[in-house]
């Protein structure tokens, strides 16, 4: 509706009547549908808060429950199992979310704590289907990939972290493929993954090597 072509206000006022009468009702439809998605996401940002809030509280107890140490074994215990049971309740209620990730990640380490191999795998693997957060894919890789070596499958893991990685992991990954090419035997192969270890850590800005990496590169070349 252009009303600028129109000479006198009567006729303008005219033409919005007119332009009202024959599109009003798609009028209003539209600015309804606009006021209800503005509705609907501040309602979602208000959810996604309190979700988050929510989500960070359980997160809270969870952590304090697996750090907290106890005097006795069944005090551990028991400190473990609310751990356990607050880190499946991230991860069934909160799927997707980076607390529910987390949440799996720590499952995965107390089952390695506990010789539970098989366990730890699957908590892995489930974080590596749910999270699309790099940092977090690549620190399940990694451990995914030592799990399945002590599995006794190394070249499963090394199959698993074959692939380029960013500068900041380069030295964690290469111990760990160091670690598993050892392993399998393979000890000129192991020198080199330590040695690419070393050298990605002293590139970085101030940057010095892993003692215990340094370590195993020693042994290998006396």
């Amino acid at each position: 509706m252009q009303v600028d072509v129109y000479r006198t206000e009567e006729e303008q006022v005219a033409a919005i009547k007119k332009w009202l009468k024959e599109n009003g009702s798609q009028y209003l439809i539209v600015i309804g549908l606009g006021m209800s998605i503005l509705f609907g996401y501040q309602w979602w940002q208000g959810e996604q808060q309190t979700t988050g809030e929510a989500a960070s509280g359980i997160y809270g107890e969870m952590m304090q429950a697996a750090q907290l140490v106890s005097p006795t074994e069944d005090e551990a215990g028991e400190n473990l199992s609310t751990a356990r049971h607050l880190a499946k309740q991230l991860m069934d209620q909160y799927e997707g979310s980076h607390y529910a990730s987390y949440a799996g990640l720590m499952l995965a380490k107390l089952a390695v704590q506990e010789n539970d191999l098989e366990t730890a795998e699957q908590q892995l693997r489930w974080v590596l289907e749910q999270s699309a957060d790099k940092p977090l894919m690549l620190t399940a890789t990694m451990r995914l990939a030592r799990v399945l070596a002590a599995k006794g499958s190394p070249e499963q893991g090394l199959t698993l972290i074959k692939a380029a990685v960013p500068a900041a992991w380069q030295a964690s990954y290469d111990e760990v493929r160091g670690d598993l090419h050892l392993q399998m035997g393979k000890t000129d192969e192991a020198r080199q993954a330590y040695q690419r270890s070393v050298d990605a850590a002293t590139a970085k800005k101030d940057g010095r090597a892993n003692p215990i990496v340094q370590m195993k590169l020693d042994d290998l070349s006396v």
